[in-house]
């Protein structure tokens, strides 16, 4: 894994200043500009190397096939007027220097809590469409499928918790908890995909179960946020 770029600065000064510097600690044993140095590649440049590079994040709703499976950034919070549907009805998201190929990322911000509530009913279609994918096989149109529907979870779960959050018991919970179930299979899609979930029936059958989950978790909330 390559280290991310952003760092190799931070790395490189250190090891410049322990260079130029009259280095000499007043403790029991002295330490070397040698030994300092190997202390610093042996023990912080593993850990620089664990850290996911920036080609390996993904804003929320880029639906790229590399994006299946990665970090993805949280989508900006909406101020709460922009929320109550008197601000932007979309929100826009850009790479920026980290990654300046990739196109920015733009996503609709429901206005009302009927669209938030159609938003959410849209993706028990898209469930549907995701399991017959996985149980085709076809992992990555699935996982594609899941990246289109994260933010759309996202935005109409966060515009029903704050519109409601007062006469409806725990549902920001409930949101919290459908987004992280649609991750879960974001997750395992990915690790599907990289051979790393066990044998294609193994997966589908584990696949179809997180799937099953997300479903229960979203029936659930549509139910609370219309009843």
């Amino acid at each position: 894994m390559k280290m991310p770029t952003s760092l190799l600065p931070l790395l490189l000064f250190a090891i410049m200043a322990l260079e130029s510097a009259p280095f000499s600690l007043d403790c029991q044993d002295k330490i070397t500009r040698r030994q300092a140095l190997s202390f610093i590649l042996g023990t912080v440049t593993p850990s620089l190397l664990l850290i996911d590079n920036a080609d390996a994040t993904c804003l929320t709703g880029d639906e790229a096939p590399d994006c299946i499976g990665v970090y993805k950034e949280s989508i900006p919070q909406s101020s709460k007027e922009d929320i109550a549907g008197y601000g932007s009805s979309t929100i826009e998201q850009s790479y920026g220097v980290f990654r300046p190929e990739r196109p920015s990322v733009i996503l609709l911000n429901p206005q009302s809590l009927d669209e938030a509530v159609g938003m959410l009913q849209d993706q028990r279609i898209a469930m549907d469409e995701i399991d017959k994918l996985i149980s085709s096989g076809d992992m990555e149109g699935a996982g594609v499928a899941v990246l289109r529907i994260l933010p759309r979870l996202t935005l109409a779960g966060r515009y029903i918790a704050v519109a409601m959050q007062r006469v409806v018991p725990r549902i920001q919970q409930m949101s919290d908890e459908l987004n992280d179930l649609a991750l879960t299979v974001d997750n395992h899609i990915g690790k599907a995909l990289r051979g790393n979930l066990g044998s294609t029936t193994v997966a589908q059958l584990a696949l179809l179960s997180d799937v099953k989950a997300v479903r229960v978790s979203l029936n659930r909330f549509i139910e609370r946020a219309t009843s």
